[in-house]
């Protein structure tokens, strides 16, 4: 009966612990609509076209889930990861716990400008629910693209270089029409990353 009082918080604080194990298991599970893993059925690869716009991968024979599942679960791109961010996160609150708060929506554009034709661009989009990440290539002397983002800043990432005779390459990234980073290359194969 001494050792169950003397050990009675590290029971309870084991039994605590494992509830907390079990509530986050069980909240990922029904997150990702139940399934174990969403990735290992489709890959990751995403191809883009000439304008940097996601590609689908060509198709492959995989079952496709119920409609009552798509229901539920919104909507998901052909690697079954769901395309659509949540509109709420949980927050820490005062005093020690937490809320459900609503995430922002912010307006984003990516362009880049030259003087002559553009060799490349890459960029990535973390929270984009169209324009994840990509690449475009044989450019004319300008390009951009236009998605939604989602959350707090470090919004997104814009990778430019020049080409073997140096024209100027100004990437810019816009969020909510007000330029948040703006970088110009110099020299030839200068490179140039914009950050927002």
């Amino acid at each position: 009966m001494r050792k169950l009082r003397r050990n009675g918080k590290y029971i309870v604080t084991a039994i605590v612990l494992l509830a907390f194990v079990l509530a986050l298991v069980l909240f990922v599970k029904a997150y990702n609509g139940g399934s174990d893993n969403p990735v290992a059925a489709g890959g990751l690869n995403h191809a883009t076209d000439s304008a940097g716009a996601l590609r689908s991968p060509s198709p492959s024979p995989s079952p496709s889930p119920s409609p009552s599942k798509a229901r539920r679960s919104g909507s998901t791109d052909p690697t079954g990861l769901p395309t659509k961010l949540p509109r709420v996160t949980l927050t820490p609150a005062e005093p020690g716990g937490f809320t459900y708060a609503d995430l922002p929506s912010h307006s984003l554009v990516l362009r880049v400008t030259s003087s002559a034709p553009i060799p490349g661009v890459g960029y990535l989009v973390p929270t984009s629910p169209d324009r994840v990440y990509g690449r475009a290539t044989k450019l004319g002397a300008s390009w951009s693209i236009r998605t939604t983002v989602t959350g707090q800043p470090d919004y997104a990432a814009l990778f430019v270089q020049a080409g073997p005779q140096g024209v100027r390459i100004t990437c810019s990234i816009i969020i909510d029409g007000k330029v948040a980073s703006s970088q110009t290359t110099s020299g030839p194969y200068g490179r140039r990353v914009c950050l927002a």
